[in-house]
């Protein structure tokens, strides 16, 4: 049995990951990737034995096997690692090959001590191996694409710095121009006149350069269009569920991480969920119990909406989520369906992620 290995293993196997990432890595190592494996070894065991207990119910801990994004246990911590491997100046290499080193170390002690491991265990190391590295891989990128952001901001400030420093110049060279000019009665025609009009004309180049610098800009919204996903949701929950009571559905709404957000205005939001959401509640019947998930997913923030029952037939939901479609893609978003066999069917909004400053 594989946990029953892993478990009497761990200790071993942490410490074979530890060393093959050492000598791999020049930047060294830290505690906290240490974390992060150690509790993807504890989610493994944890996902073989569900589905042993629950006969392949097991997505919740460790993905689907066809990989389609959703939320599970062991992708939190694979995004944890992730933007861990960020914070510490790693690559993306870095990230795939830590897990890799996973395989390698159960696979080499496995050989060590002849001990089998069945096909179908191994086929779920393998979707947790996968689902772990996709989760892993999109929170670095997302990380760095926010860090070289950044940067990016960094360097336009410079550049506003030294704008404002040459305006300064210009304007005092112009002013003087002008003060000779009144104080010696001099003509524009002279020395004095060309220093004043070439002034002037250095000063309306810098301003048309900081128009069209002003409508780039004015193309990137700003942080007062951020919506504060745990906000909004605890608002929305709060507004829906005396409704859904009173129709005999629960609304379950699960842990949000509070850094999430999105772009754009809270009413367009809540009228696209609304009206997904009582399409779910009339697929379910009284008792049911309708959840959302938030989470991230790479450069994506996605909202899934788990039915307990699916549609009798696409073709009838489709007017329904016409209206969604639209207004998610008002918000640069779009309206993601999965159907998958011992899943729920799921509706899901997504949408451009952003991070709350801190």
């Amino acid at each position: 049995m594989l946990q029953e290995f892993i478990r009497e293993h761990r200790e071993h196997l942490l410490d074979r990951c530890r060393q093959l990432r050492e000598a791999r890595m020049v930047n060294g190592t830290d505690r906290r990737t240490d974390e992060g494996l150690s509790r993807f070894f504890d989610q493994l065991v944890e996902t073989i034995d569900e589905e042993k207990r629950q006969q392949g119910q097991s997505d919740a801990l460790s993905g689907s096997y066809s990989g389609i994004p959703s939320q599970y246990e062991i992708g939190k911590y694979a995004a944890f690692l992730g933007k861990t491997a960020q914070d510490l100046g790693f690559n993306v290499d870095d990230v795939i090959h830590s897990y890799g080193d996973v395989c390698r170390s159960i696979t080499e002690l496995a050989l060590q001590k002849s001990q089998h491991i069945p096909v179908a265990e191994y086929r779920q190391l393998n979707r947790c191996l996968d689902n772990a590295i996709a989760s892993a891989v999109a929170e670095f990128t997302f990380r760095r694409d926010v860090h070289q952001a950044r940067l990016h901001g960094q360097e336009e400030n410079k550049r506003l710095a030294a704008l404002g420093s040459e305006l300064r110049n210009q304007l005092g060279t112009a002013t003087l121009a002008v003060a000779a000019l009144r104080s010696r009665e001099l003509t524009v025609e002279g020395t004095t006149g060309a220093i004043l009009a070439r002034s002037l004309h250095s000063l309306g180049r810098m301003i048309d350069d900081m128009l069209d610098y002003a409508e780039i800009k004015a193309a990137v919204p700003g942080l007062l269009d951020l919506i504060s996903l745990t906000q909004f949701m605890d608002s929305f929950e709060r507004t829906i569920e005396p409704a859904a009571q009173i129709t005999g559905r629960q609304l379950r709404v699960t842990e949000i991480d509070p850094t999430l957000a999105v772009m754009g205005k809270p009413e367009t939001l809540q009228a696209a969920l609304a009206g997904l959401l009582q399409t779910a509640f009339q697929q379910a019947k009284p008792g049911d119990t309708v959840e959302i998930h938030v989470y991230a997913h790479g450069a994506d923030v996605r909202i899934d909406i788990a039915c307990p029952n699916r549609p009798v037939s696409l073709a009838e939901q489709e007017p329904a989520l016409a209206v969604p479609s639209q207004l998610l893609a008002g918000m640069h978003g779009r309206l993601a369906i999965r159907d998958e066999p011992d899943s729920p069917y799921t509706l899901t909004l997504v949408l451009p992620r952003y991070a709350l400053p801190s």
